[in-house]
């Protein structure tokens, strides 16, 4: 756990590396605040969609709440049985034990390139 203040600019990353997720969805992942910075309580990602229609399935997480801020774009939620859509500036959030899924709407960045 680190015990003063950074700054990390836009565009950059933590880690010095911009994570390239392939799975479900196709997107960016860059980390802001990583646990290691604060003893584990927080992490904080910025996520670059980058697959139309694209998101994760409905699962859960048991140890962690999650928290959705949208930049732009527009995304759709479950969280239980609520149905939400974001749009830039909204924001949701998802406690730890209740089923979600996110369905992102509109691609935000370019496509990312087969490898």
């Amino acid at each position: 756990m680190i015990k003063q203040g950074f700054k990390v600019a836009a565009g950059d990353t933590r880690a010095d590396q911009h994570f390239h997720m392939k799975g479900v969805t196709a997107n960016t992942l860059d980390v802001k605040v990583s646990g290691a910075d604060s003893g584990g309580r927080l992490a904080m990602l910025e996520q670059i969609g980058q697959s139309p229609n694209g998101g994760p399935p409905r699962h859960l997480h048991a140890d962690q709440d999650e928290f959705f801020y949208a930049l732009e774009g527009r995304y759709r939620f479950e969280v239980g049985d609520q149905s939400f859509e974001l749009g830039a500036g909204d924001s949701i959030f998802a406690p730890r034990g209740v089923p979600f899924a996110a369905h992102g709407m509109t691609v935000v960045g370019p496509p990312l390139s087969p490898e």
